[in-house]
């Protein structure tokens, strides 16, 4: 997968992207010698008038000032990632549309599409649950999270194997951050799927060889941990800068659905996660 037409995702509403997030955005586009354009989704809010309930709570004026709000964040960042990128030379383009509050997330997914991959950095609220899994499962493009506080730097990495279709998706898509990286271990936890029905990790890392990157596998022993827990314990033993894995959920109507491993990288982001559904 080439790297020439990322795209990342500016917020603001409630929380302004960081300048620091964008700064690290900026540094995985150099470091994969790409180019990267930015989206900022600027939000109405729908309001349905009600003289009784303006007159006690100011519902108008409130719906307004949050509209105001985003307008004026979302240019902010996009004047400060225009400049910045420019500077750089990294400059594809940039974008701001207008969408209802509860369409933002399927509207980002949409545009994400026609992109390589996604970068997504969770603003000072947290992560937004839904607009992150919205991304991965109906984006059709990878995700790439970077945490507050990640500077970018991705040389030590970790290929989360279970020997799944999402899983050897996740890494094919990842070869370019994979070359890139100083180290990169694939990591079996063991008794996570039945052996008769996964790809062997050793063909994992004969697959990376093949394709110029230094490669090792390990498998860990859960101990009594979750999945999840032993994958996050490796990761910080390891000290990752990022893990790659396959994201597993599914959609419905009105409610997204991420597999437990999935979640649990979200709600924790112990460090930057490549995720490919």
């Amino acid at each position: 997968m080439s790297c020439d037409d990322i795209l990342l995702h500016l917020q603001g509403y409630p929380d302004q992207t960081a300048e620091s997030a964008i700064d690290a955005a900026l540094a995985v586009a150099k470091r994969l010698s790409g180019r990267i354009s930015a989206l900022a989704v600027e939000l109405s809010v729908a309001y349905m008038p009600n003289q009784l309930i303006d007159n006690m709570i100011g519902l108008k004026g409130i719906a307004q000032e949050a509209e105001q709000r985003s307008a004026v964040s979302c240019r902010a960042a996009i004047d400060y990632f225009h400049d910045r990128a420019a500077a750089a030379g990294l400059l594809n383009g940039v974008e701001v549309i207008s969408a209802d509050m509860g369409l933002e997330a399927l509207r980002r997914a949409r545009e994400a599409r026609t992109f390589d991959f996604s970068i997504y950095c969770p603003t000072a609220d947290g992560l937004d649950k839904v607009l992150a899994e919205t991304l991965i499962l109906l984006s059709g493009r990878p995700v790439l999270v970077l945490p507050r506080g990640h500077d970018g730097g991705l040389e030590r990495v970790v290929v989360a194997w279970d020997g799944s279709a999402p899983a050897a998706s996740a890494m094919h898509e990842a070869l370019p951050l994979l070359r890139a990286a100083r180290s990169v271990t694939v990591v079996v936890i063991d008794g996570d799927k039945r052996v008769d029905s996964i790809a062997p990790w050793p063909h994992a890392v004969r697959h990376l060889l093949r394709h110029g990157v230094r490669a090792e596998g390990v498998t860990v022993e859960p101990k009594g941990r979750s999945i999840a827990e032993a994958l996050e314990d490796r990761l910080k033993a390891d000290h990752a800068d990022l893990v790659v894995m396959g994201a597993f959920g599914h959609s419905r109507l009105r409610e997204i659905v991420l597999g437990g491993v999935t979640e649990h990288m979200l709600s924790r982001i112990p460090t930057a996660v490549w995720l490919s559904h």
